[in-house]
């Protein structure tokens, strides 16, 4: 029956189906170069709008305990949600279910490391999730040169020692010279 009470003919009974929100935000962290810390935390802000309800997280890795521990859902609020996340190298997080219409701008806080995301020379990603989710991929760089030791500590002092010990020997072969001269 409908709202009035008349019986509805089976033909016109309609279920609308829409599809269930599936795309989700990926994000991996990544650590290289002979000063890199595998055991330093990075922190992301992520900013997402153009959603509603609840979502939820999910990890691989989350070993933060820092303090207090990454969150596991997020809840907009007008619309709109920013929450932080802390990660370290080897682990990742993904937001699941958001819409195909949602933004996000994530933002890896500035370190002593060279930050990239997505081969890209920056901290901050940001864009549409698109049908196929989105995947940042940050990856922090810290590379120094290794002294050896031998070139920068002792190098100038031997190269000092051999102009001293060429001069003395000239010296030494002049002064000979002017002597079996004079007799």
């Amino acid at each position: 029956t409908d709202p009035t009470g008349e019986k509805l003919d089976i033909d016109e009974v309609v279920f609308p189906n829409t599809a269930v929100d599936n795309a989700s935000l990926k994000v991996t962290k990544a650590v290289e170069g002979n000063a890199a810390n595998v055991n330093d935390y990075f922190k992301f802000t992520v900013a997402l709008s153009g959603i509603s309800g609840t979502y939820d997280i999910a990890y691989t890795g989350n070993t933060y305990q820092e303090g207090e521990t990454n969150p596991t859902s997020i809840t907009a609020v007008e619309g709109a949600a920013t929450f932080d996340i802390y990660l370290k190298h080897g682990e990742s997080f993904e937001v699941k279910n958001l819409p195909e219409t949602a933004t996000y701008t994530v933002t890896e806080e500035d370190t002593d490391y060279t930050e990239s995301v997505n081969d890209q020379d920056t901290n901050t990603a940001n864009g549409t999730i698109g049908k196929d989710g989105a995947t940042l991929n940050y990856v922090n760089t810290k590379t120094t040169v290794t002294p050896t030791g031998v070139f920068m500590d002792v190098l100038p002092y031997v190269v000092m020692l051999a102009v001293v010990a060429i001069g003395a020997g000239a010296f030494v072969v002049i002064r000979r010279r002017r002597e079996e001269e004079q007799f």
